[in-house]
């Protein structure tokens, strides 16, 4: 992982890989086709879909806030520690696509762990069966790393996120959102405005 951060994605050479893990070049071959596929395993093992699978298996009875909460104060933990890794991840996506598909698969995995969960809670009536999850879990997930990316290289010194105080902030924001939507589905003047047009 650090080999990848130091050097970045196209630089870095399965003999860079093997002098740094003191093993010949045909081990990482016996395990992995390419290169590729050994980041691929790299970016899926340091993931934080372990740590959310151990959260939400222990979210039962525990309120939607404290939940996404836990979670938000983990995700950020988890880039913190491995900070230089995700820098170079975010940045080499920008002009790799094998990179952004590799990252994308990891995104898809745990926003599907997300919506299943929520639509459980949907299920058992905790949350408004038209509540828009989806949005809700795509604007939890690329609003916090958006704001470590822009706090450690893009706006270092206008961005500074409080931990662990911000991030519950904005859990409370977006949980309030969620679960406001059927009254703002009612008041939305835009349906009020088509509502009229019909009646016209």
């Amino acid at each position: 992982m650090a080999l990848a951060a130091t050097k970045g994605f196209d630089k870095m050479t399965v003999q860079d890989i093997s002098r740094a893990c003191g093993i010949a070049p045909g081990l990482i071959y016996h395990y992995f086709a390419s290169k590729t596929d050994l980041l691929r395993a790299v970016i899926k093992r340091y993931s934080f879909l372990n740590e959310l699978k151990g959260i939400l298996k222990e979210a039962k009875g525990k309120d939607l806030r404290e939940t996404f909460a836990i979670i938000a104060k983990g995700y950020w933990q988890t880039l913190e520690e491995r900070k230089e890794f995700v820098l170079m991840a975010f940045s080499e996506m920008m002009h790799h696509p094998e990179v952004a598909r590799m990252i994308g698969e990891i995104v898809r995995m745990g926003r599907s762990l997300l919506l299943r969960y929520l639509s459980a809670l949907k299920k058992k009536g905790q949350i408004p069966p038209k509540a828009p999850t989806d949005l809700f879990v795509r604007i939890f997930f690329s609003s916090l790393i958006m704001m470590f990316v822009a706090q450690h290289r893009l706006m270092p010194r206008l961005v500074g996120v409080r931990f662990p105080k911000d991030l519950d902030q904005f859990v409370v924001l977006l949980i309030d959102g969620l679960l406001s939507s059927r009254k703002q589905a009612k008041r939305s003047p835009v349906r009020q405005k088509e509502r009229k047009e019909r009646s016209c």
